[in-house]
Order: structure tokens, then sequence, then C-alpha cells
């Protein structure tokens, strides 16, 4: 089993070595984000049609997020073994405020090839939108028929939701100083990214990222600090105008934890300064 401190460490290891080291592209890359927006993908397994018809139920995004549109990439992995005209049908079901119709999506560029791996395509719709409904989990159901019965074959797919931006929970507990830490972009799962950005640091400052499973918080320096006990520092340095600014990857295992920044400061009574709190969600 993979503990949940193991993440943290994952985490702010790839947050150290992150500005120096660029991310490798992703095998399967996402669309090119839109400003203000975030990715979350659901994978969707190899999936046999027997009759022309497959359900399947996946885990969704978090609760309460607002999504704009989906992208699906479909391949086909052996002949439809049926009518040479039938065409794919694939519908995603998502739990949305109010409720809400599943997303259809069918067409000519559907059409299934007489070959294996003759195709393999993506399309867009914005059928599917709205905020999801609220809840512990969110869970995507998908239809995948074909629009003649007893076609036999096999396909898989992956639908890329686009939803609005997520920023971490902030907890406070900053100062004394005026240091503001965020992390926003995509939700923190595999294939997702985040941008971490401090200010207000001073410049050159020496930082200590300080990270822990809990989330205090306790006197500290003339000021409150939330991740403790602590179970993590790892040291960097602000820059010249006191910031520090890094891309974070998703992915690993599912946990909570809490961050925040201590920098030196040698205008403070105590000689140092503290951002404010951060409480960071890791997805798979």
């Amino acid at each position: 089993m993979i503990r949940t401190d193991l993440a943290v460490c994952v985490f702010l290891a790839a947050t150290a070595v992150a500005a120096v080291r660029p991310e490798p592209s992703p095998v399967d890359p996402l669309p090119s984000p839109q400003p203000g927006s975030s990715h979350f993908k659901i994978a969707v397994p190899l999936t046999t049609l027997q009759g022309g018809t497959a359900t399947i139920s996946v885990t969704g995004p978090p609760p309460g997020l607002e999504i704009f549109q989906a992208t699906w990439t479909v391949a086909y992995l052996t002949p439809h073994g049926g009518t040479p005209a039938s065409d794919l049908v694939l519908e995603l079901s998502l739990p949305l405020e109010g409720g809400g119709p599943p997303m259809v999506v069918t067409g000519a560029d559907l059409g299934w090839p007489a070959a294996a791996g003759a195709f393999s395509g993506s399309f867009t719709s914005s059928a599917v939108a709205g905020v999801l409904s609220a809840g512990p989990n969110t869970t995507a159901q998908i239809v995948i028929h074909s629009t003649k019965g007893g076609v036999v074959g096999a396909v898989k797919a992956s639908i890329v939701l686009e939803m609005e931006e997520i920023c971490q929970e902030d907890l406070g507990f900053a100062g004394p100083g005026h240091m503001q830490l965020s992390v926003c972009g995509d939700l923190l799962a595999k294939g997702g990214h985040a941008e971490l950005n401090l200010t207000g640091a001073p410049p050159s400052a020496p930082l200590l990222f300080l990270a822990s499973l809990n989330g205090g918080p306790k006197p500290f320096k003339g000021g409150a600090i939330a991740p403790v006990p602590r179970m993590l520092a790892v040291y960097m340095k602000a820059d010249a105008a006191g910031s520090k600014h890094f891309m974070i990857p998703g992915g690993g295992v599912h946990a909570l934890f809490f961050l925040q920044v201590a920098a030196a400061d040698p205008s403070q009574t105590n000689g140092a300064v503290l951002s404010n709190a951060l409480a960071i969600e890791l997805f798979p």
C-alpha cells in the first residue's frame, strides 16, 4: 500500500525540481487550455460491444465544479463485425445541479471502419455544461452503442472535461509580512498541472516550504503556522522580486495536505514572515 505521506514527499520533490527541469510531454496530451480553465480526464477502458451496446460507470471529477465542454478521443481496435453502415453513438451522463440530459454525440465522422485501427479521431461537444451536483463524489455513466444492432467489436476512449480553473483552498494564517501563496490550475490528478505562485517575500530571501498531513494552527514567529506537526520542509530561494513560480504535476494517490511558506526577513521582530496556508488535494 502506498502511504499518503509518500504522496506529499513526491509532490514537494516535484516542486523542488520543476523550476530547473521541464516536465516531459505526456504521451496523450490534453487539449490546449483556455485562459482560466482546468481539465479532468476520464479514461474509458477497452470496451467490447456484444450486440452493439455497452454501459460503463467510472469515477468523475469532484462535485461542485463547473463544466464547459467535453472532448472525446476514440480508437477503434477491431472491425465492427456487423453492418458496414453502423455509426458509433457515445453518451456521457454526469449528475448536474438541477439535473440535465446526457450528452449524445453521433455523426458520419464516427462511422465504424471495416478494419481494426483504421480510424482514431476526436470531437468536442458542449451538450454537457453546468455545475456538478454536490456529494462526496461524482460518477460518470458512459453508454457506447452502434446505430445498427448486432455489432460485435472493441473500442476504447478518453474524455477530457474542460472546467473552471481550480484554486486550492486558502486557509489564511498569513503574517507577519505580506507573502501570498496560491496554487491554481487543473485538478491535481494524473495529467493535470497547477501553477504555484508565491509573492511578497523579501527579495532573494531564503524560503522554507512546510508541509503536513494535519492543519494546526500553532503560534510561530509572531504569526500562525498551519502545517503542524511539520512532516516535510523544502528549502528554496525567492527571486529578486520576492517571488517564486513553478508548475506542479498532479497524480499519485488521493491525499490532502497543508502547505505554507516561511521566509527570512531581518526587518521583522522575529526575523521571519509567513505566507497564508493552503489545503491541497491530490488525486490519482
